[in-house]
């Protein structure tokens, strides 16, 4: 048989936090990419913004096409800064292409780039009937 053992350890320890430390905003969704045709308005409500510290509060900074850094022509921003509405209205072919947009959220520290595409397409023209091959035209008659 064995003896019973019985053995008591004690440690003391303290965690230590980091104070002030301060937790990014973010999207409470992902970013959606937009497929857009020619001639069309879509408005794209971005996500809500969440931020985990007590008092602060996420806003986007900016919405920019990464390659022009600015805004494409037919793209306009409406809402608040905390809740952005991304109007897209391609009128022109030369809107016709890809665009990687970068959406830029802040709160009172830290800033935080996120990113979704807006596809711009140009749907070709649809025939309702059948193409004639052949077409005789005579003059002269009525």
């Amino acid at each position: 048989m064995l003896p019973d053992l019985k053995s008591t350890f004690s440690q003391v320890f303290t965690l230590n936090g980091v104070s002030g430390s301060n937790m990014y905003p973010y999207f409470a969704t992902s970013l959606i990419d937009q497929t857009v045709p020619l001639m069309s308005i879509v408005p794209y409500s971005l996500p809500s913004i969440s931020d985990p510290n007590a008092g602060d509060t996420g806003s986007v900074q900016s919405v920019i096409d990464v390659a022009t850094n600015a805004l494409p022509p037919f793209v306009t921003l409406t809402g608040t800064p905390a809740l952005q509405i991304v109007n897209i209205a391609p009128n022109l072919i030369g809107h016709v292409g890809t665009y990687n947009m970068k959406v830029v959220i802040t709160d009172t520290t830290d800033i935080v780039p996120y990113t979704f595409k807006i596809i711009v397409t140009n749907l070709a023209p649809k025939v309702t009937s059948t193409i004639p091959t052949d077409v005789t035209v005579k003059f002269g008659t009525s």
